[in-house]
């Protein structure tokens, strides 16, 4: 199906905060806080836009038959009201019909596999941002016409001609931060590895989670092997 909203390259940090804020807070916070496997089995469904786009539907639909295993015995159908299996199901369906095949994303727009150094488009997030503030602020009476979209793309002209001002006059290019960069290099040493046959998929997804769980990345490549390879979390 395609989707109703979606970019080429959907936002993951859009869809970390949807499914972290909407989605796990919503159907699982407590179970997350308390069990580690529902804590592991969470964290592998945020993971999965690194998946390749041709085999993360597999993936996906493989995370809800790991969870019918562990937390509703096998048995088919969605579990009982208020089972912690209906609240996976729940959570599963919720990522399904959102950025899997739906009404923000598909497979192809989610992953983040072949742009690791670019898995977020917060610069196009935050620009969408400012042109629907901007929008209300020209047309108050909620009635948008063509003549205030004019007035908008003068104004957006406007604030790009102010910029490029500042630039020449030696102001700083806005840029991404150091530990920003580190951590994209990490994810693309795991996903390179996993691309030369190195490591097989769950050894990947495995890698892929713990360094989505460090606030802080090292640099360097051999560093971040080091990481990858100790037992500590």
């Amino acid at each position: 199906m395609a989707s109703r909203q979606a970019s080429a390259e959907f936002c993951g940090s859009h869809f970390v905060d949807k499914m972290t804020k909407r989605g796990r807070d919503r159907f699982l916070k407590m179970e997350y806080k308390t069990n580690p496997d529902v804590q592991d089995w969470c964290d592998r469904m945020i993971v999965i836009r690194f998946d390749p786009p041709e085999t993360m539907e597999a993936t996906f639909n493989g995370l809800l038959e790991e969870a019918r295993r562990n937390f509703n015995d096998g048995k088919s159908g969605k579990g009982k009201k208020g089972s912690l299996f209906r609240k996976c199901h729940s959570y599963w369906a919720y990522a399904n019909r959102t950025f899997i095949n739906g009404s923000h994303a598909t497979v192809h727009e989610l992953s983040c596999y072949h742009r690791p150094e670019d898995r977020s488009n917060q610069a196009i997030e935050a620009s969408n941002k400012h042109k629907n503030m901007l929008i209300k602020e020209i047309a108050q009476d909620g009635e948008v016409s063509g003549e205030h979209w004019l007035q908008l793309s003068r104004r957006l002209e406007k604030n790009a001609m102010d910029r490029l001002h500042q630039l020449h006059r030696h102001r700083v290019w806005k840029k991404k931060n150091k530990n920003l960069i580190a951590r994209d290099k990490a994810f693309k040493t795991v996903i390179n590895e996993f691309k030369a046959g190195r490591i097989n998929h769950e050894e990947y997804i495995r890698k892929i989670v713990k360094l989505n769980r460090q606030s802080e990345i090292p640099r360097g490549k051999r560093a971040v092997l080091r990481l990858l390879d100790s037992d500590s979390e």
